[in-house]
């Protein structure tokens, strides 16, 4: 399976067919159970750990999300025997209703040839032709790996500092991965964190950042991080300029002191302590007429 994909095609899904909170996180960590394990077909997975994924105590609560997955078609779940754990089976989705074109990785079209391997026609090499098309099958697998890895990344830093995305956040995560790619997703999350974004904000915060790429063409992390230096540069700039040009305040004479001032001109002449320029002291000579 395709991580992508399937969340791709779940979030369509779950339009249609409304499940609750619960219900949404179990499948999404099911989901990330099985990228993990390496797509194992059933997943034995701990009630202790769904309870704490869930954020419950109670064990009825998790009989009934899982319930209603089970319902919705969404998983399989065989009862654990002796006190083992139960096992899941997630049951995918075509990933043609991601909209996230499929690639060639075959490298020969279907119904081309005939005869021999694969569709190899007869007398050519085919155990050569078998290593170049194990070989593209093994970079795409590893292709696919890495987009795992970022696709999990992503909800896992979202999550960790967030908490768990709403429905809006989860079909704007998958709509901007899918637009702008999962390195590029990474960055931007982690930039609104290091501006102390709070989790009211952050979707919001995130949707204009990617309108901001759209708009100036950013496309990779090395694009986002000259535009973002530039703009930091530009503001330090402006904020000397603004102090340097600040006026001086002057600071207004205490009401005490302006009425010592007054009794002692009116001992003294001199037109400095008049107008309080100086204070007053005994070894102060008078001004000569």
């Amino acid at each position: 399976m395709n991580y992508l994909k399937q969340i791709i095609a779940f979030d369509k899904w779950e339009e249609l067919h409304p499940l609750s909170d619960k219900a949404y996180r179990l499948w999404f960590k099911l989901m990330a159970i099985a990228n993990t394990s390496g797509w194992d077909e059933w997943l034995s997975v701990p009630l202790l750990k769904l309870k704490s994924e869930l954020h419950t105590s109670s064990d009825q609560t998790i009989m009934n999300v899982r319930n209603s997955l089970v319902q919705a078609g969404r998983i399989e779940v065989r009862k654990g025997k002796h006190g083992k754990s139960a096992d899941y089976r997630l049951i995918p989705f075509s990933e043609s209703l991601s909209g996230v074109p499929n690639g060639d990785s075959s490298g020969v079209k279907s119904g081309e040839g005939s005869g021999g391997l694969h569709g190899v026609k007869s007398g050519e090499d085919s155990g050569t032709y078998y290593k170049q098309n194990k070989t593209k099958q093994n970079n795409k697998v590893l292709s696919d790996a890495r987009d795992k890895k970022s696709i999990s990344d992503i909800f896992t830093l979202w999550e960790s500092n967030w908490g768990f995305p709403n429905g809006i956040a989860r079909q704007d995560l998958t709509e901007w991965v899918n637009r702008f790619g999962t390195d590029l997703v990474l960055h931007a999350i982690t930039f609104a964190l290091r501006r102390n974004i709070n989790s009211k904000g952050a979707d919001r915060y995130l949707a204009r950042t990617f309108e901001r790429y759209q708009q100036e063409g950013i496309t990779t992390v090395e694009q986002a991080e000259k535009r973002e230096n530039q703009h930091q540069q530009q503001a330090s700039r402006e904020y000397g300029a603004r102090s340097f040009n600040k006026p001086k305040r002057r600071e207004p004479i205490p009401e005490w002191m302006r009425k010592d001032f007054e009794d002692k001109s009116k001992q003294n002449p001199d037109p400095r302590i008049q107008h309080g320029y100086v204070m007053p002291d005994d070894s102060m000579e008078s001004i000569p007429k």
